[in-house]
């Protein structure tokens, strides 16, 4: 049901006044659905717009828009009277017949009875003939176009197939990258862990380095002090071994040339670090006696014997000496390189 009916006699027996009354109220309606490009035309060939108003209706900067632009053609048309008025619903039942129906209730028709005489009838047929001319080529237009649009549909169908298995695909990679950043953080976690242990393992080295340094100096210096312990010790039993060499000497000495019967004699000995010290008196007093007792001959033999016994035991001292300088040698230089195994 329109919102507003004419009455049902034909639109030649109505009035001015009412033919743009049912214009006005229809102006929102046809100020946005017919375009002032395609009408044009028809209204010039009725005489009801000039070559001027044309260019003022197309080329006008103040009209920014088409609605606008259709507004000021309804203006100019409101200026033409009656066949204003009719020329613009007429040229609506040509173009826009389904507009042309909802603005007058009345089924379009190309019938030249149906029009006003504003245009010749030859004229008028030339004009539908390039009309519906028109209309087929934009009709192809518009059926290339929609198979235009139905490719394109199809393409973007494909697209968003393939756009959303590219996103079921993403998801997953997404899902997959936080399941290892999430395996990336705990091995993080486990790389500051062993770093912190290799930091106190570094410090337990460091502390270990430290100890180990201080026994090392601490061995080394018992070592110095072995080594001059080995050096007195040395000292020591030279000393002891020339002391008894002397007390060995002055022995054989006394035994082969006594000092008389009853008598008694003494020596003093050096002592190792240099001191004197009373060396023990000898009583041989029985022993001299029976030298005495014997014959001349028997204190020559005596004599004789001891001096071969004095040359038996310098001997056997020499030689003692020299054993006890070679052992002494060997047992300083083991002890020795048992120092330098323990200071490496």
């Amino acid at each position: 049901m329109w919102l507003c009916q004419p009455s049902a006699h034909h639109l030649k027996e109505m009035g001015e006044e009412e033919l743009w009354e049912l214009i006005n109220d229809n102006r929102h309606r046809i100020s946005l659905g017919v375009r002032p490009c395609i009408v044009i035309p028809y209204l010039r060939q009725a005489r009801v717009l000039t070559e001027m108003d044309e260019d003022e209706i197309l080329s006008c900067h103040n009209l920014t828009n088409r609605c606008m632009r259709t507004s000021y053609m309804l203006d100019l048309l409101r200026t033409q009277g009656r066949n204003g008025a009719v020329a613009l619903l007429e040229s609506l039942m040509i173009h826009y017949p389904t507009l042309y129906t909802q603005v007058t209730g009345r089924k379009p028709s190309t019938e030249p009875s149906r029009f006003s005489g504003l245009i010749k009838y030859s004229e008028l047929t030339e004009y539908l003939v390039r009309a519906v001319t028109g209309m087929q080529k934009e009709l192809q237009e518009a059926r290339c176009e929609a198979g235009r649009m139905s490719a394109r549909c199809a393409s973007l169908e494909l697209e968003i197939g393939q756009i959303m298995e590219q996103e079921e695909k993403s998801r997953c990679l997404q899902s997959e990258n936080e399941r290892m950043q999430r395996y990336l953080c705990s091995l993080q976690r486990d790389v500051t862990k062993l770093k912190d242990e290799k930091c106190d393992l570094y410090i337990r080295y460091t502390a270990a380095i430290e100890e180990q340094s201080a026994v090392n100096e601490r061995l080394h210096n018992l070592n110095l002090q072995v080594s001059d312990f080995h050096s007195s010790l040395f000292c020591t039993l030279g000393n002891s071994e020339m002391h008894r060499k002397i007390f060995f000497f002055l022995l054989v000495t006394q035994s082969c040339h006594p000092q008389g019967r009853g008598g008694r004699q003494a020596w003093c000995f050096p002592e190792p670090r240099g001191g004197t010290r009373q060396a023990e008196t000898l009583h041989d007093e029985q022993g001299f006696q029976e030298q005495a007792a014997g014959p001349r001959a028997g204190s020559r033999v005596q004599e004789m014997g001891g001096q071969s016994r004095w040359n038996q035991a310098a001997g056997s001292a020499e030689l003692d000496k020299r054993n006890r300088v070679s052992q002494g040698k060997a047992f300083q230089w083991k002890n020795l390189s048992k120092g330098a195994r323990l200071d490496n």
